[in-house]
């Protein structure tokens, strides 16, 4: 993510080394089992709506040979974890791991665990288990500061006795979850077992899809995907003039101070930035922000109205989520894909809008807010290998390889129930001084086709939007002083939901059309598909 603020000592992914600080003697035999199951249970006790099973998981002990902690590293612990969970601001940007409650994972690190020994590949395993840690403490940063005033001196008191500033929470948290980490990852068993537990489930509900009659339910919903791809695809094979226009058009272009990188430019970024242990490039300050500044796409929109400008999400006075079309801004994060043996970087744009606006009152699609994320995928060569795109509630997914691929995947399943991607003509190569331009047209927001133009062109007939991390979403400020994810604790924007979600629910996906936080894209309705997938690109073009 853009400008996110990491320790000065950090490992693969950014997180921070947390074993070397403290002596040996503590890391082998601090009495953790007693302080782990507190904070499990404190945190499972709090939860609602999840399985039983998983409350289990999250309350069993880790048995670790141990020596007592001190008493105020357990308080917090234990105390932060079931205030954020109690206030109902949890983040649920990246899943906490089951009996693990100071680490969380995602579905690159629950892949590169896979193959991970800890017996053998310490050094690996210890730049793993450090970004575990790291996702946990921003995660918990953003909860720490979304607590409602009332939670938040309850808990300084249960800590401190006294007030203080929310950074200093954040600062005990951090080195107490270190220590305990230390402590748990001293023992052999233990990390093996972090290994198995750290997975990222499926935003599929099995039971929904049980109840659903799913079998049968998929074969009008996948009938119903290949005819949205028959009517509106063939845009893509049209020049802009010959698209429909309902309004006027308007394009929004990177701040104009930006420039575009040469390929051996970026891939100096890329490969200078790739972790020694587990591969992944991480691009950080300065580098990333020119990374994301010469592969900022232009938007060319059909604006008939106000649900048609890009703004930047805010928190009104009643508490309902608006776009400011004021602020006209581009949110920015990575991402990563495994092709072959090596983790590739994505750099990610999102822009939202205020509404996808009715039709009338039985429009199924139409609700508040709206928003697509573009991505580009870039290969070891600095180029971009692939483009693609969905919208925010990770319906319409597109592809567009920039080369061919080798094979189509295999069809696993009988014909009828494969739900297909949308893998369109190979996208234009991006030459020095171009940039790819996103048509957008009006209401729906559909990709309509993409294109090039001049990176310098005439900046007169242009508006120029900003571009920020989209971490910014998850602790927005409210008009009381207080501050609000725009995400609930299911990664769910709260009022965004749809009534395609009376039809679709067999399809197993949490309120269909409902927009949804980084993690929990649910690409797919009759099949089984996540947008941060590190292996979609090997499953869906056999890379």
């Amino acid at each position: 993510m853009m400008a996110t603020q990491t320790p000065a000592e950090t490992t693969e992914n950014g997180a921070a080394q947390h074993g070397a600080d403290y002596p040996d003697a503590a890391r082998r035999s601090p009495a953790w089992r007693f302080t782990f199951s507190a904070v499990a249970m404190a945190f499972a006790s709090t939860l609602s709506g999840c399985s039983p099973a998983f409350i289990s998981d999250l309350a069993r002990p880790i048995d670790v040979p141990a020596q007592m902690i001190s008493e105020g590293c357990r308080a917090t612990l234990a105390s932060v974890r079931q205030t954020v969970l109690a206030a109902g601001v949890a983040d649920a940007e990246a899943t906490l791991v089951a009996g693990f409650p100071i680490f969380r994972v995602n579905r690159l690190l629950a892949r590169l665990g896979e193959k991970i020994q800890p017996g053998t590949d310490s050094k690996a395993f210890s730049a793993w288990a450090d970004a575990l840690l790291f996702l946990d403490e921003e995660a918990t940063r953003h909860e720490i500061a979304n607590l409602p005033a009332q939670h938040y001196r309850q808990l300084v008191q249960r800590i401190f006795g006294r007030r203080v500033h929310r950074r200093q929470i954040l600062e005990r948290w951090r080195e107490c979850s270190r220590i305990a980490s230390s402590i748990l990852l001293g023992d052999q068993r233990t990390r093996q077992r972090l290994i198995e537990a750290a997975k990222v489930p499926g935003s599929y509900s099995e039971a929904a899809r049980f109840a659903g009659l799913f079998p049968v339910a998929s074969i009008p919903v996948a009938a119903g995907w290949e005819q949205w791809k028959a009517e509106n695809l063939p845009t893509f094979q049209k020049s802009p003039s010959e698209l429909p226009l309902s309004g006027r058009l308007i394009t929004f272009s990177p701040p104009s101070s930006t420039q575009v990188l040469r390929a051996r430019d970026v891939r100096n970024i890329v490969q200078h930035s790739r972790g020694k242990w587990l591969g992944i490039p991480q691009p950080k300050g300065r580098d990333l922000q020119r990374l994301f500044a010469a592969f900022a796409p232009v938007w060319t929109l059909d604006v008939a109205g106000p649900f048609d400008l890009p703004g930047h999400p805010d928190w009104a006075h009643d508490g309902a989520a608006v776009v400011d079309i004021t602020k006209p801004t581009v949110f920015t994060r990575i991402s990563h894909t495994i092709i072959g043996n090596r983790v590739l970087l994505q750099l990610n744009y999102a822009v939202w809008f205020q509404e996808r606006p009715r039709k009338n009152a039985i429009d199924l699609l139409g609700g508040p807010l709206d928003g697509i994320i573009w991505r580009v995928t870039l290969g070891d060569d600095g180029k971009p290998i692939a483009y693609d795109s969905i919208h925010a509630c990770g319906c319409y997914h597109l592809v567009f390889p920039v080369r061919a691929p080798k094979q189509l995947a295999p069809i696993q399943k009988r014909e009828r129930l494969q739900e297909r991607p949308a893998i369109l003509p190979i996208a234009p190569v991006v030459g020095a001084g171009k940039r790819i331009e996103l048509r957008v047209a009006s209401r729906t927001h559909y990709l309509q086709s993409i294109g090039i133009r001049n990176a310098t062109g005439d900046q007169r007939s242009r508006r120029h939007y900003s571009l920020m991390s989209d971490d910014e979403l998850r602790s927005l400020p409210l008009a009381s002083g207080e501050r609000r994810s725009l995400f609930g604790p299911d990664g769910l924007v709260s009022g965004t939901d749809r009534l395609e979600r009376f039809l679709l629910w067999p399809t197993g996906v949490l309120s269909p059309g409902a927009m949804r936080q980084w993690g929990h894209h649910a690409i797919a309705f009759a099949d089984k598909r996540h947008f941060d997938d590190p292996d979609l690109f090997a499953i869906i073009l056999g890379w």
